[in-house]
């Protein structure tokens, strides 16, 4: 099979460029126009294609794309062009961002300047500041010449950076690069225009009574004890980082601190309120998504931009061009207004409750396991196990209660951020009262804390780079790299690393694990516990099931959407039955490595994604 590498040079200036709009609103814009483009075949010589859109068409034409894998670096703009300009659909997508992004992201930047640099393989050109403003026709023969140089000279470093990488990925990696990409390239989500209109009336409506009634002036806001207590009373606990200055805890509001950000998507719109105030954003997150959704349906089908292994410290995918499709509130009405195309069906799988049976797997934790086998509902049983209530008699807001005492609590949430979490969601209780819940449950799951004192060995030997396994069938292994890549190496072949591991002293005099985390244009510092790296690794084994079964599944129908335990597919409206059937085999079967994990799904059939789920 054939790699074709190529890269699009095209016309951008100070106002129309990926700095101020959005992939899809830059390839969907009247302004877009292609200056030229370099197409590689293997490794053989590097040709440069300009001219006027039928001519460069034509140029591209000559190539067998249907028995083609495309490779560029940032495949979701070059896969864009082919597909939305050109009408070509490869066979398959190659991307060395997003194969740069799961090895070196954690650390690196994965741009192609830094990684050219980062690997040897050359430098990258400054050329294309020449051609700020510049159309096509503004350019002098020998610019021309130039800018085909320097296109040139791109593709050979995506082509030799591909060389590098490409013996790190699996297949499996390799094919969920190529259908996160495709799920933007060859978009197929319609969207209710009309609905949405209407909500964003609703939405700029509330919003002005949503903050005048945060009783919060300028000081509270930008005080930070003041504001952790404006969040706590919210019922959500500030989040924390290392200061690079003092080198102790400090909070963490900045608009570089990603679990700050994530608070903007919070299921509380007071909290939303909240944090756009502190950030100083005018709009709440939902009315600035709805606007770009509504511009997005002027323009066509909705291209579902993820990025692939975005959340590096797990290696899920991520939200990105400005709407975040990662994080859509359940009652939102944006998910509604995704719409199955006429004729087909829109159908929702979410894995049940996946996180808690693989923790228990992971854990051995054998009497828990046959519990899920016996579909026991876990969080009715340790109702009754922890509060004496019959199982029978457990109502909805007792089980509510101790789901999140399970969910939490297999990753060792102490009593404070429980009750934290509870009031969040509406469940109000003394400390003394969440401090006897969380305790119970830790004695009686001596399996999960066991496992916990096994993940914190793992952080050892990773420093000491001495050999050890944890979890069901030794699952994760210590890895050791150049240093920079030593970490944990999980059965899918990929490594969760921890650079630069070390310990330092905290705020109480004690010692703390922490390791290098990329923040921003730097490098910041991530903290490490044993039951914060069991949580990392549960949460990316999640992650790796649900790719397993998102190839399996795409094998026969459409996956527009990936989104945490869940997957999204189209399939026309007569074959539903069979669809569903399907889906759930494939959500139901385990991979290899924990084909004794008892797994199951719930699946829903609608006309859009709000009415699926």
């Amino acid at each position: 099979m054939k790699i074709i590498t190529l890269d699009f040079e095209t016309y951008y200036d100070k106002q129309y460029g990926l700095k101020k709009l959005t992939t899809e609103e830059y390839i969907r814009h009247e302004l877009f126009e292609t200056i030229g483009v370099s197409v590689k075949i293997d490794d053989g010589a590097t040709v440069w294609y300009s001219g006027s859109h039928d001519e460069i068409k034509h140029s591209l034409s000559k190539y067998d794309w249907d028995n083609s894998f495309v490779l560029a670096h940032n495949m979701r703009f070059d896969g864009a062009i082919l597909s939305w300009h050109y009408d070509i659909h490869p066979k398959g997508l190659f991307d060395t961002m997003g194969m740069a992004q799961i090895l070196y992201g954690l650390t690196q930047s994965v741009s192609l300047a830094n990684l050219s640099t980062l690997f040897g393989v050359g430098t990258k050109g400054t050329e294309v500041g020449d051609a700020i403003g510049k159309h096509l026709a503004d350019f002098t023969e020998q610019e021309l010449a130039d800018y085909a140089s320097y296109c040139i000279n791109d593709v050979e470093l995506t082509y030799d950076l591909f060389l590098r990488l490409k013996d790190r990925m699996t297949a499996t990696e390799m094919r969920l690069i190529d259908l996160t990409l495709k799920m933007f390239t060859e978009p197929k989500i319609t969207i209710n225009k009309g609905l949405l209109i209407r909500h964003l009336s609703e939405v700029r409506r509330n919003k002005e009574e949503l903050i005048a009634s945060i009783d919060a002036d300028k000081e509270m806001l930008m005080s930070n004890p003041k504001f952790a207590e404006l969040l706590e009373a919210n019922g959500v606990s500030p989040p924390m980082k290392v200061s690079p200055i003092t080198k102790k805890q400090a909070y963490a509001f900045a608009k570089t601190d990603e679990e700050f950000i994530e608070l903007l998507e919070h299921e509380n719109p007071i909290v939303q309120a909240l944090v756009a105030a502190r950030l100083g954003n005018k709009s709440t997150i939902e009315e600035t998504r709805t606007e770009n959704f509504i511009n997005i349906a002027n323009r066509g089908a909705l291209p579902v931009p993820l990025k692939y292994a975005g959340a590096m410290v797990t290696h899920r995918w991520s939200g990105s061009e400005k709407i975040n499709l990662q994080n859509l509130p359940r009652s939102s009405p944006l998910r509604t207004a995704m719409c199955a195309p006429k004729g087909m069906k829109i159908v929702v799988a979410d894995l049940s409750n996946i996180e808690l049976r693989l923790a228990y797997w992971f854990a051995n934790s054998e009497k828990k396991i046959e519990a899920i086998r016996n579909k026991i509902d876990l969080y009715k049983q340790s109702a009754t196990e922890i509060t004496g209530v019959p199982y029978d008699e457990v109502d909805k807001d007792l089980r509510f209660t101790f789901k999140v005492i399970n969910l939490s609590g297999i990753y060792g949430v102490g009593p404070p951020k429980m009750q934290s979490i509870l009031k969040s969601g509406g469940v109000v209780k003394e400390l003394d009262e969440v401090k006897g819940m969380v305790y119970t449950f830790r004695d009686q799951n001596p399996d999960l804390t066991n496992a916990w004192d096994d993940a914190g060995t793992m952080i050892e030997s990773v420093f000491d780079r001495s050999n050890y396994s944890m979890g069901r069938n030794d699952c994760i292994t210590t890895y050791f790299g150049d240093g920079n890549l030593d970490g944990m190496l999980k059965p899918n072949g990929m490594v969760l690393g921890l650079p630069n591991l070390r310990k330092i002293q905290n705020d109480d005099g004690r010692d703390a694990w922490v390791y290098d985390k990329k923040l921003g244009r730097g490098t910041g510092t991530e903290f490490i516990h044993p039951a914060k790296n069991f949580q990392r690794c549960i949460q990316s084994l999640a992650r790796d099931i649900i790719g397993d079964q998102l190839i399996d599944v795409a094998k026969r129908y459409d996956v527009v959407l990936q989104v945490h335990d869940e997957l999204v597919m189209l399939c026309s409206e007569n074959e539903v039955d069979e669809c569903v059937k399907y889906v759930e085999k494939c959500m139901t079967t385990a991979p290899a490595w924990c084909y004794d994990l008892p797994l199951g799904c719930e699946i829903g059939v609608g006309d859009n994604y709000g009415e699926a789920k």
